[in-house]
This record gives structure tokens, C-alpha cells and sequence, in this order.
């Protein structure tokens, strides 16, 4: 890779400069009239506050101390304690913004900015800085001396999707937020700005798959070739940094590519998309154990069954909405399984979930299990409870159990979006990461096991 260092890419440039470790970054600056009755001018800066949560806020200075109180009465009418919305407007290329007023002090308004409304500018490409973003092989691109695999890149409908890398090495984990990557989003030909819109949310959708938590994008700067028309100060829904293992296999090229394609085709389709979005929504919460243990096994099992609903009632027609909802649970999700030829079994080397199988003689696979205690969690009769959470190594078993469904989500989120490649199976004993890696199983011409028939 070194001798051929001149046919390596250069990493993207972020859009704007970012200190390792920073805590508040200023987007914009400058001139500017906030407006609500009337209009005020002064100057005001736009921020990303990064602590306690990611958010975008903004301060206005007016001129003068009366300026600002007419300004507060403007928002808030005379005598009132209430701070209100209003407009910040300033020359491109921040444009309007809808704010929130949440504070005064002396001449100063601060408070959040309400997502950015799109000019009608057409415009070539978006840039984004990326929170807590992935950290697997890509493609190869250089950024100083340095040369290192950070690149993913994709098509999205007639759109080129690029993901750099800032960095070779991942930020520490004592930081809660961190900007890992540079994302640019980038068309041949001029387009309205609000093309971008839905090939930003498929890119947030995907990247957080493969985190399997929830990655931030922050713009976007909007460009006409290499001027910079618009910037929208916004900022996705973000995770804290954390560890995750995911089905997103990393010594497997061409995974985003595909990936991205299949996410943005599949929530094209109105109706399908909106039981995907069940199913991704909560797999995504549930790998974040949001709930704890217990709580993650409903959000999983909340998510089977959207999916499970969507390919047999509304998709293949296989059964009537009546006849489906009468269905319990567990017959329901392995349906859905069976359909794509996602294993239920409890895997040998999960000891754990086959003591709790074997000391329960209605429990005959990884689904039952989960419906199992799911019932017993949700209902909370004194003696499923104690059925449940009194097991000598219950704790073990939830934990083991949420692990085991996480890996049957991932393939049943996969499976819904209409993805064929490969992927990391959870439910795999393996000494090594790379031999858990196969072929998704309901690919044509691949087995339950995940390899070729025949």
C-alpha cells in the first residue's frame, strides 16, 4: 500500500476544524437579527455542545441592553417569565433558523436551534461530520503521513456516499462523544437541496446498524462544486461511546456498498419501510440494553414480530391481520424465521439458555425461551417472576439470551431490507471472529449454515 502511496485517496477534509477532545464547537459566527414582533440585530454564534447530550445552541448579543429588553417582551410579551421561539437570520451561509429562546442574561439570549428549514439553492454535495461512528476496513485513504484503511463508500439511488475516516485509531472510551469521520454525500449534476434529505437518513440508518448504536450526523454544509451555499446546523440522534459487537462483518469488503443500497431501497416503499423502521428502531435500542437486560428482551421480541407481521400478512399474504394476531407469539416470530431460513435451535454452546430449556419442558427453541421470559417479565405474576428471576443463575441467562436474540434480530432486520452478503453470526461457536463469518441464509443457493448447497 505504501509503494503505491500516490494512488491513495485523500481522506475528506472536515468541513470545519475540530479540536481532538472538545467538548463545544462553534459552527458560525457573525452579524445577525433575531425577530420575533419586531426585529433586533446584533451578533450571535451558532455551537454543538456535546455535553451532557449532543445539541445545537445559540447565543445573540443585542446592541443595546433595551434593544434586548424589547426583544424579550417581543418573544415573550410584557411581564411574562416564558423565553418563546423566534428567527435568527443572518447572511448565507447559516440563513434563517427557527430558535428556541430558553434563557437571558444581560444582553444575551441563548437557547437550542430547531432543525433548519433548506433554501432552494441546488447544490452538487453535502458534508457531515460524523459522531461516534463505526471504526472498520474500508478502502484505504491517506491523511498526512499516514495511510490506513477508513474509507467506505457507496451509491444511494444517483448519489456517490463517501465515509472517511478521521483518524486510525479509535477516540478512548472515557469520551462520551467524539467526531470520528468525515461523510460527504455527492451528486454529478446540480439538485434541489432537499435530495439530500432522504440519503442523509438512509446513511444514519446504516452507520448505525453497523455500530449497532445510534451515530451522529452533524450538518449538513451544503456546496455548488467547492462553494459552500447553505450550512444546516442540526444534529442526528447520538449514542454515547461504547462497545458493541454487531453483524457487521469487518474483514469483509463491499459490505456498506451493498448495505446502503438496500436500506435506501427498501424504505422507499412506504409500507414496507414503516415495518422496517419498527424492526431497526428497536434492534438498535435493544443492542444499546436500553432497559437493561430485561428490557432489551421486550424491545427485542417488540421487534420480531413487526417484521414477522409485515413478510407473512402484508408482503407474501400468507395469513389474514385477524388470523396472524391470533397467533401466539412465538409461532408468529418463527414464521417469519422459517420464510428466510433463520435458525431458532438454541445453539449447543450456550449452556446457559439449554439448562433453562431443559428444566422447562415447554421450551423447545432459542424463540421460546425469549417468549418465556418476556411473558414472565411483562405479566408479572408472582409465580412466572419467581419462575424467572429466582433461578440460581438467572442474571446469566438473561444476559446470554439477550445476546443469542440480538443475533436474531440482526438477521431478521437484514433479511427485511433485502440484504445478501455476509455476515457475522452470533449464534456460532468459534475460537476466532472470522470463522463466525457466512453467507446470510436466506441468499439463494446458501443453507441453513450459511454455506453453498450441494
Amino acid at each position: 500500500m505504501t509503494s503505491k502511496g500516490n494512488s491513495v485517496p485523500v481522506g475528506l477534509p472536515p468541513p470545519i476544524e475540530v479540536a481532538a477532545g472538545a467538548d463545544c464547537v462553534q459552527l458560525w459566527s457573525g452579524e445577525s437579527r433575531i425577530q420575533a414582533d419586531g426585529q433586533y440585530d446584533g451578533k450571535a454564534k451558532v455551537v454543538l455542545e456535546l455535553s451532557p447530550t449532543p445539541s445545537i445552541d445559540f447565543e445573540f448579543e443585542g446592541e443595546q441592553a433595551a434593544t434586548l429588553k424589547e426583544v424579550l417582551e417581543a418573544f415573550t410579551g410584557a411581564g411574562s417569565t416564558w423565553l418563546g421561539p423566534g428567527e435568527l437570520s443572518a447572511a448565507p451561509p447559516i440563513g434563517p433558523v427557527t430558535v428556541s429562546v430558553h434563557r437571558r442574561q444581560g444582553r444575551t439570549l441563548s437557547g437550542m436551534v430547531e432543525a433548519p428549514t433548506l433554501r432552494t439553492d441546488e447544490v452538487t454535495s453535502a458534508k457531515f461530520l460524523v459522531l461516534n461512528g463505526p471504526f472498520v476496513r474500508g478502502g484505504p485513504i491517506k491523511r498526512g503521513n499516514s495511510v490506513f484503511v477508513g474509507r467506505l463508500q457507496g451509491e444511494i439511488a444517483d448519489a456517490t456516499v463517501i465515509v472517511d475516516q478521521m483518524e486510525s485509531q479509535k477516540p478512548p472510551r472515557r469520551q462520551a462523544y467524539a467526531f470520528t469521520h468525515v461523510a460527504e454525500i455527492k451528486f454529478a449534476t446540480p439538485h434541489h437541496a432537499e435530495a439530500f434529505r432522504p440519503i442523509q437518513t438512509t446513511l444514519f440508518r446504516a452507520l448505525s446498524l453497523i455500530r449497532g448504536r445510534w451515530v451522529g450526523l452533524v450538518g449538513p454544509w451544503l456546496y455548488r462544486d467547492d462553494t459552500l451555499v447553505q450550512l444546516c446546523p442540526y444534529v442526528t440522534k447520538t449514542s454515547r461511546n461504547g462497545g458493541s459487537i454487531t453483524w457487521y462483518p469487518d474483514t469483509v469488503f463491499g459490505v456498506f456498498e451493498e448495505l446502503v443500497s438496500c436500506l435506501h431501497e427498501a424504505y422507499s416503499d412506504r409500507d414496507r419501510g414503516e415495518a422496517i423502521q419498527s424492526g431497526f428502531h428497536w434492534s438498535v435500542e435493544a443492542s444499546l440494553c436500553a432497559g437493561a437486560v430485561e428490557g432489551s428482551l421486550v424491545l427485542q421480541q417488540a421487534a420480531l414480530e413487526s417484521l414477522a407481521w409485515y413478510e407473512v400478512v402484508q408482503k407474501r399474504k400468507l395469513c389474514s391481520t385477524s388470523g396472524f394476531q391470533n397467533l401466539p407469539a412465538a409461532d408468529k416470530i418463527r414464521w417469519y424465521c422459517s420464510l428466510n431460513h433463520i435458525g431458532t435451535a438454541i445453539p449447543d454452546h450456550c449452556t446457559e439458555l439449554v439448562a433453562y430449556a431443559n428444566a422447562h419442558n415447554h421450551v423447545n427453541d432459542l424463540v421460546d425461551v425469549l417468549v418465556d421470559v418476556r411473558n414472565a417479565l411483562i405479566h408479572g405474576t408472582p409465580n412466572k417472576v419467581e419462575r424467572v428471576i429466582r433461578r440460581a443463575r438467572g442474571e446469566e441467562e438473561r444476559s446470554e439470551l439477550w445476546y443469542q436474540v440480538g443475533g436474531l434480530v440482526d438477521q431478521a432486520v437484514l433479511a427485511a431490507i433485502g440484504y445478501k452478503g455476509k455476515m457475522f453470526r452470533k449464534d456460532l461457536a468459534a475460537n476466532r471472529a472470522i470463522q463466525a463469518i457466512r453467507q446470510v441464509t436466506w441468499a439463494p443457493g446458501v443453507n441453513a449454515d450459511g454455506a453453498a448447497d450441494v
